[in-house]
């Protein structure tokens, strides 16, 4: 007989969200796609002041988005403030690269579903490849890039963002 561990576990042994649970924070990221203002490269914030030591869990879709005629060109990824508040790149897409959502979003749908199981365990700043010493002052911005605008009609995007927050 072999015991077999699910895969957060054999990743983080000791991290107590694999085995006995962590308090997941939902942030609610509402935004409406205007298709008569929505210009190629316009960035949705999906959740703010995020630690390099939290988790992003999942981004799921609360609601059915209709298709987003022309999207085809999506990122998901973090950003900082500069001094004036305007949102600087640290890797626009390391989550999500290139998705295309002119068809639509359906109804929990999972975002992030496409991680690798290694990814799906590493913080922020795992993911990032940089330590909680290089953080940015007011932590980091989690967001969508529309980078191919959408065309027809307007759409409202509705996410429940999980963030597991750090507690070691």
């Amino acid at each position: 007989m072999t015991t077999i561990y699910n895969q957060g576990k054999v990743a983080k042994p000791n991290d107590p969200f694999y085995t006995v649970g962590k308090c997941l924070t939902t942030v609610q990221a509402r935004h409406l796609v205007d298709v008569s203002e929505n210009t190629n490269g316009d960035i949705y914030v999906l959740a703010e002041s995020l630690s390099y030591a939290t988790r992003v869990h999942r981004i799921v879709s609360a609601t059915t988005t209709g298709a987003l005629t022309a999207a085809t060109n999506n990122d998901i990824g973090f950003y900082r403030k500069d001094a004036d508040g305007v949102l600087v790149a640290i890797d626009a897409d390391i989550l999500i690269d290139g998705a295309n959502y002119a068809s639509g979003i359906a109804l929990g749908t999972d975002l992030l579903s496409g991680l690798s199981a290694a990814d799906a365990v590493k913080s922020i700043g795992e993911l990032l490849g940089l330590g909680v010493d290089q953080e940015p002052s007011g932590g980091v911005v989690l967001a969508l890039t529309m980078n191919t605008k959408a065309t027809t009609q307007d759409r409202t995007l509705d996410f429940d963002v999980l963030i597991e927050q750090a507690t070691r």
